[in-house]
């Protein structure tokens, strides 16, 4: 049985995919440090830059929720535009 266009994979395909785990992995390890660690230094870099400090919530979510749904392919264009934010944050 042959396959379709749309059920083959092309090298372009292969190589969003490896972008993906390669990106999205590498951010997972960071948001899991900031579990383990806490956001306290964020907030207080925060705090004073005169941003209230319960803005470093937010890393959870530019460094947890994101990269999952960058490596599920669950909304991976929103999910990117808040990892660019994230890092331009970061910068």
């Amino acid at each position: 049985m042959e396959t379709s266009d749309r059920q083959r994979l092309t090298l372009e395909d292969w190589g969003k995919f490896v972008l993906r785990i390669s990106i999205a992995g590498l951010m997972l390890f960071h948001g899991v440090a900031k579990i383990m660690g806490g956001v306290t230094g964020i907030a207080g870099m925060l705090q004073n830059a005169g941003l209230p400090g319960s803005v470093a919530y937010g890393v959870y979510v530019g460094e947890i929720v994101t990269p999952i749904m960058i490596l599920l392919g669950f909304h991976v264009r929103p999910g990117a535009i808040v990892f660019a934010f994230n890092m331009i944050v970061a910068v």
